[in-house]
């Protein structure tokens, strides 16, 4: 489940982020679904505007880091070492 809904209202397409337990945070599934449905948006003449709000009290948390853990143990530390080279170069 993705935690993104997407529905039309005449011409007008909303995007909500219903994830209100978690204040909306965004986890990998759900970066990964805007595209798609972006570019259906997108592809629907239509729809004038498009208004993405988040479910609940909170619009959006920012990213979920609650899997940053496995992300940085699946990445290893040779990855680490190298985004943080590029970090520090900027």
């Amino acid at each position: 489940m993705s935690h993104i809904e997407l529905s039309r209202h005449g011409s007008v397409a909303v995007l909500t982020i219903d994830r209100p337990h978690k204040h909306n945070a965004m986890s990998d599934a759900m970066w990964r679904e805007i595209p798609r449905l972006m570019s259906l948006i997108d592809v629907d003449d239509e729809v004038t505007a498009t208004i993405i709000h988040g479910a609940g009290d909170s619009f959006c948390a920012g990213s979920d880091i609650t899997n940053l853990d496995e992300l940085h143990h699946a990445e290893g530390r040779s990855g680490r070492r190298r985004r943080w080279r590029r970090a520090r170069s900027r």
